[in-house]
């Protein structure tokens, strides 16, 4: 394998799924008795959180295919003046008549009651948006827009832009006239969805499955739903789209592949999180027999390896200068190895889908150094390697040695046996 990542789908399906079957940039399809086994096995397996559930829920709910992205966006956007408005009637009491249907025989009984010719009795009709069926989709999306899922608007993955499009256009659809006509209920009511599933409208229809979906999943956690949900389909990286994304994956794997055997040797536990930058969970713990091992994906340091920013020699210079702002980079992956004495190995992992041997795989090299030179406050000075930087291909060390002879190391192709090695060492090294 050389230049940019080609994922293999036989490694996919059966090493890439096991370990991120949570990572939500898109579906995947599978025959759907296999899959909600599996769902079940992979959250049983999951050190989930109540927030890390609902996460899961809310993302999928949107992303999924024929879900709450499609429907706001695709299909409701269009579709607001083609919307239920039922007539309304009122009886007004007035002293002149401009619109409305005068009903004589109560005027001239009002007339001469209050000996005033003038006053007169209409009933005045209009149409309304206020139904039972349009307030449980505005129940709807005021209900998406309040738990908004912390997705970064500035993130290029497509799930990243799906979530982020909904909570924009959902928010337009509940500032436009046809919606703020309509009463905000504190709950949705059994006249509410029947009338939306009786509707021959597909927006009444849909929003209906969609709401008992949310309800379920969402806001009650019922983990038994929530299996059907992801059930529909694998979440996964599209392989025609995002390559770097999922050469990144494919590292992460790799390397929790290779741990795995390192550290566990037959004995311990392994618990598992989403893969998702934000907050401070692990990847995966490995609590082996002598070693313990915490991965983390695209986390700062201060986060994964317990090094504070003020260590940083990037953000010492940024505040030694007027006009200069930084915040403290991001490695791909982020592993740290203890022993439960004094034993301790950190090691930052890069991942580069591009030829070695190309302008951009150069340059790769050059801020791999800069990590090491910005972190060095990291590493003991005897510990080889610190960095790894992985390409897909087009590399290889010329002998074993060569991965940890020196303070960065390079690895590609066949990534596993090449990570066994360097952890291997860098255990036994302080072991």
């Amino acid at each position: 394998m050389s230049g940019q990542f080609c994922p293999n789908p036989e490694y996919w399906n059966q090493q890439v799924k096991r370990y991120l079957y949570a990572r939500i940039d898109a579906e995947w399809r599978n025959d759907p008795l296999e899959a909600r086994k599996a769902v079940g096995r992979f959250l049983e397996a999951l050190t989930l959180s109540e927030g890390d559930l609902d996460w899961l829920a809310r993302v999928y709910h949107i992303v999924q295919a024929h879900g709450a992205h499609e429907f706001v966006v695709d299909i409701l956007k269009d579709s607001l003046s083609s919307l239920t408005r039922e007539r309304k009637s009122q009886i007004t009491v007035r002293k002149a008549v401009a619109r409305g249907r005068v009903l004589w025989e109560r005027t001239l009984k009002i007339q001469r009651a209050r000996a005033d010719p003038t006053v007169y009795i209409a009933e005045e009709s209009s149409k309304t948006p206020d139904t039972p069926e349009n307030r449980l989709l505005k129940k709807y999306l005021q209900a998406l827009v309040d738990c908004k899922p912390p997705v970064e608007a500035g993130s290029k993955t497509s799930t990243a832009r799906k979530v982020v499009e909904v909570f924009r256009v959902a928010n337009e659809l509940l500032g436009s006239v046809f919606l703020r006509d309509i009463s905000l209920v504190p709950r949705v009511t059994a006249r509410m969805l029947a009338r939306a599933r009786r509707s021959k409208h597909r927006v009444y229809a849909k929003v209906s499955q969609l709401w008992a979906e949310f309800e379920s999943a969402v806001l009650l956690r019922d983990v038994d739903v929530l299996k059907d949900v992801l059930a529909r389909g694998w979440l996964a990286p599209k392989m025609e789209e995002d390559t770097d994304s999922l050469f990144q994956l494919f590292v992460l794997v790799s390397i929790l592949e290779a741990l795995e055997e390192m550290v566990l040797q037959e004995r311990g536990n392994v618990k598992f999180g989403l893969v998702r930058s934000d907050g401070p969970a692990a990847v995966a713990v490995y609590e082996g027999p002598v070693w313990r091992a915490e991965v983390y994906y695209d986390k700062a340091p201060s986060v994964a390896l317990g090094f504070e920013g003020g260590g940083s020699f990037y953000i010492r210079i940024t505040e030694l200068f007027r006009g200069l702002s930084g915040a403290p980079r991001r490695p791909d992956v982020s592993v740290r190895l203890t022993d439960g004495r004094s034993n301790e190995v950190k090691v930052i992992v890069e991942a580069k889908n591009t030829d070695p041997t190309s302008r951009y795989g150069s340059d790769s090299i050059y801020k791999a150094l800069g990590y090491l030179r910005d972190y060095e406050g990291l590493w003991p000075e005897h510990q080889h390697p610190k960095f790894t930087l992985v390409y897909p291909g087009g590399t290889a060390p010329v002998s074993e040695d060569s991965l940890t002879a020196e303070d960065l190391a390079i690895v590609s192709g066949d990534l596993t046996p090449q990570f066994k090695l360097i952890f291997g060492r860098l255990i036994g090294h302080t072991g």
